[in-house]
């Protein structure tokens, strides 16, 4: 017995693995970045400054900051000169100002509660349909496309069900979830994709009124007398040509960080995700969108007298609102939903419809909620109150899509092609559409410029040991070149390999 309880008492410490360093370090990155926590993570797997190399595999999605990294980094690191926690930050700092804080884990899958149970199982049910009947091999982004359409309602669930007894027999092998909101909700109709665009110039008189309201906040003694004065503001966002009646207004509290820098209010993570919903919309719904409070703060938080702060934007708000008056109103939040006079809590009023003599009134939680406090399927299920209310019955017909592609296209002029970049361009985004790279510039007078190229995906290789492999380099032993399309199945083979390494 002896003998046994000395045994018991010996722990053996288990040696700390790479990547689980790596974990560690990417929870670092994309949570609060506390010092004390950093020097231990680096202190316990024994990090040096190589490790940066590694991490920038977290922007490889993201070119133009990889370009920037070895356009003007490449030969100013020295990584051994420099202390790792200050590597770390300054990391840190790249990716906040390109806003690649804002988005999950990238190596890790998502929260089980975000997750489409159904997407997995359509997609396998689909590729194995056109392998087995017509010899066609989609890639993941293809099978994509196919999800999303049967999502938007252009491909019916029942013809999912067919496929599978169709191929199993006569049985039915597949028990689907509950359909998707889009797929229950809404009937194929044109979407309404103008509000994605957050980079679009309003019209010049709108414009020109958003610069005055700007311009007498400066001068107006309730703003002069606010502790949000000076604060960078933002007025609206619509799909209006002119002033005049618009069918719904959506109303938040105020602007944070992402829209003061873009002047355009719900563009940050919690804005895109509502900018989503209301893309679902049809395409003839006229929108508007705007806050209670005009002046940025990072958070409600900052504001010590929100109610004081909100009574000094009334007058500018009614000026607002008698410019672009609307029949539903759907304030967004607490706040917003106590200045349009309801004083339930917003739990209990959300997704409810309240008329009046004048408009429709539909309170929804904040977005904030849905992503930030796991609130997501109360929004989702709340926002279904205002689809109900702008619902169009049309046909499912899948060769509708072609034509509502066609509709709600932007004809984009000739001259705004460009075929080499200039030193008076800004690139600010890049899209992939039919194995093309669209390069997405600005000019100097805020003008869009294209480039299309096309879509082939560099593998660089470098021998060397793998802990220590460099992304930042010029000097590689190899390079092979791949269609773009087929990016993702060499990405799947070269994480099948390392999932065969994670022990060293």
């Amino acid at each position: 017995m002896a003998k046994s309880k000395e045994s018991k008492s010996i722990i053996t410490k288990k040696k700390s693995s790479y990547l689980a360093g790596l974990k560690a370090l990417s929870n670092w990155l994309f949570s609060k970045r506390n010092e004390q926590e950093l020097e231990h993570i680096v202190q316990k797997y024994e990090f040096d400054t190589t490790i940066l190399k590694r991490l920038v595999s977290y922007v490889y999605n993201s070119p133009h900051i990889v370009w920037y990294i070895n356009r003007y980094l490449n030969n100013l690191y020295d990584f051994n000169k420099y202390n790792i926690i200050s590597l770390m930050y300054s990391f840190s700092y790249l990716l906040d100002i390109n806003q690649k804080n804002q988005s999950k884990k990238l190596f890790y899958l998502k929260s089980n509660e975000l997750a489409d149970k159904n997407k997995s199982k359509v997609k396998d049910l689909l590729d194995e349909y056109f392998s087995r009947l017509y010899d066609k091999h989609y890639n993941i982004q293809e099978l994509n496309f196919y999800y999303d359409l049967i999502n938007l309602g252009f491909i019916p669930m029942q013809d999912i069900t067919t496929i599978d007894t169709h191929i199993n027999s006569g049985k039915t092998t597949v028990i689907f979830d509950e359909l998707t909101l889009q797929q229950k909700s809404l009937q194929p109709i044109a979407l309404n994709l103008s509000v994605l665009d957050i980079y679009k110039l309003l019209p010049d008189n709108i414009s020109q009124f958003c610069n005055e309201i700007k311009t007498r906040i400066l001068t107006r003694k309730e703003c002069q007398k606010c502790e949000l004065f000076g604060k960078p503001t933002v007025i609206l966002d619509t799909n209006m040509t002119d002033f005049g009646e618009v069918d719904i207004a959506f109303i938040g509290l105020n602007p944070g960080k992402e829209e003061a820098e873009l002047n355009r209010p719900f563009v940050g993570k919690s804005g895109n995700l509502l900018r989503e919903k209301i893309s679902h919309l049809p395409a003839d719904i006229k929108w508007v969108i705007g806050n209670i409070i005009l002046c940025h703060t990072r958070n409600e938080k900052d504001i010590k007298k929100p109610d004081e702060v909100i009574s000094n934007c009334n007058d500018l708000l009614a000026e607002i609102y008698q410019k672009f008056p609307a029949k539903c109103y759907i304030p967004l939040g607490a706040k917003a939903t106590k200045v349009m006079g309801i004083n339930e809590s917003i739990t209990s009023v959300s997704g409810k419809k309240l008329t009046s003599e004048s408009c429709t009134i539909i309170p929804i939680i904040h977005p904030s909620s849905a992503v930030n406090y796991g609130q997501m399927d109360k929004f989702v299920k709340d926002f279904e109150t205002i689809y109900e209310l702008f619902k169009v019955e049309k046909p499912e017909i899948i060769t509708k899509s072609k034509q509502i592609i066609k509709q709600s296209e932007i004809n984009i002029p000739q001259t705004r092609f460009i075929t080499q970049v200039t030193s008076d361009l800004t690139l600010f985004d890049i899209r992939e559409v039919n194995n093309k790279i669209i390069k997405i510039f600005i000019d100097k007078d805020s003008n869009k410029k294209y480039l299309i190229e096309d879509y082939i995906f560099n593998f660089y290789i470098k021998y060397g040991d793998w802990k220590t492999c460099s992304q930042i380099t010029n000097k590689v032993d190899a390079c092979i070149q791949i269609a773009g399309q087929d990016k993702i199945t060499a990405t799947k083979k070269v994480r099948d390999k390392l999932n065969q390494i994670k022990g060293i």
